[in-house]
């Protein structure tokens, strides 16, 4: 069930990064933040799936999922949510 929830918040993120991306932004996107830590806790998973331990990585995918969700579309368009899709 959390790889579900975290390959949805991953996906999510993807769809923004995918429809937002700009070719003058500088930096890593913070969908990359996100691919990556996604794979690090899957791997964690494997080797330790304490509760605490996974708590721990869906704290930190929650807060990239919505640092990406906050981030303004450089086009001026209102971002699209699940509503306006």
């Amino acid at each position: 069930r959390l790889k579900e929830l975290w390959r949805d918040m991953e996906q999510r993120c993807f769809d923004k990064y995918l429809n937002e991306v700009n070719d003058d932004q500088q930096g890593t996107h913070v969908y990359q933040l996100l691919k990556h830590e996604t794979s690090q806790c899957k791997a964690l998973m494997k080797h330790d799936n304490r509760r605490e331990t996974m708590q721990e990585c869906t704290s930190k995918l929650v807060a990239l999922s919505k640092r990406c969700n906050s981030i303004a579309d450089p086009r001026g368009r209102p971002s699209a949510g699940p509503a306006t899709r």
